[in-house]
């Protein structure tokens, strides 16, 4: 087998002092260091690389739209130590990509919505279609809203998405942190990467759903419709026979 590279993201808005040098004790920083060696053992040849979102500079989507016109391309890609291009080349050119955000105040934290916010283009010209992907969350009491935007947005981009983690973290005063449902976490991780190995070696492919579909028939409609006004949209779907399928794979 090929060496896999896999791009793990951590969607902490905890600093690198405060987390330590790599991905050090946030909580799902944490909870990385645990997937990262189970998936070694899955897959004994591979590269995992690490992204810590608070590392790089993420401008806020500003809602121009010259991302969907033909031609366009997103004006912030120029500013200054702007990263979002940096960041989804990388999650490009990686055959899996793990993207882990903890909870804060019942959603996902407010950079890694503002970097999905900057992949509207690619929810409208999906360029991830088929690609493995997984998400994980880290929460106190809940994470049912930040599970739901990750599969929703996963689902979108056109991946193969695999499914979600939770991992309900605990801590102390000094630091030291554990999965309190660790038994359900386990029995999760086993199921996932199992399925996980098998998209890798093309022996399955993820089935979506009748609402997932629902939602692909309702995208592709819109660049039907209204080709006339997203004629680049329209083109990229109509080359990739898109318009003419049930879902984005």
């Amino acid at each position: 087998m090929d060496k896999i590279r896999i791009l793990m993201i951590n969607g902490t808005q905890a600093s690198k002092e405060k987390i330590g040098f790599k991905r050090g004790k946030s909580n799902t920083g944490f909870v990385f260091n645990h997937i990262e060696n189970r998936l070694r053992g899955v897959f004994p040849n591979c590269d995992i690389e690490t992204l810590l979102l608070n590392d790089y500079n993420i401008v806020p989507c500003n809602s121009c739209a010259i991302c969907c016109v033909p031609g366009g391309k997103c004006p912030l890609q120029d500013m200054p130590d702007d990263s979002v291009e940096f960041i989804v080349n990388k999650m490009l050119d990686a055959d899996v990509i793990v993207f882990g955000v903890p909870v804060y105040c019942m959603g996902i934290p407010g950079k890694t919505k503002s970097f999905f916010d900057r992949l509207a283009e690619y929810f409208h010209i999906p360029k991830f279609i088929a690609k493995p992907c997984i998400s994980v969350t880290t929460y106190n009491l809940s994470d049912e809203l930040a599970k739901l935007f990750m599969s929703k947005a996963f689902k979108m981009l056109g991946s193969q998405y695999i499914g979600n983690l939770s991992a309900s973290v605990l801590g102390d005063a000094f630091g030291n942190l554990l999965i309190d449902n660790m038994d359900d976490f386990e029995v999760d991780l086993s199921t996932i990467l199992s399925t996980l190995k098998k998209v890798v070696d093309k022996e399955i492919t993820i089935e979506p759903s009748e609402s997932d579909k629902a939602m692909f028939e309702k995208v592709k409609q819109r660049w039907i419709n209204n080709k006339r006004y997203t004629k680049v949209i329209y083109k990229y779907w109509k080359e990739r026979g898109l318009l003419d399928a049930e879902y984005y794979y």
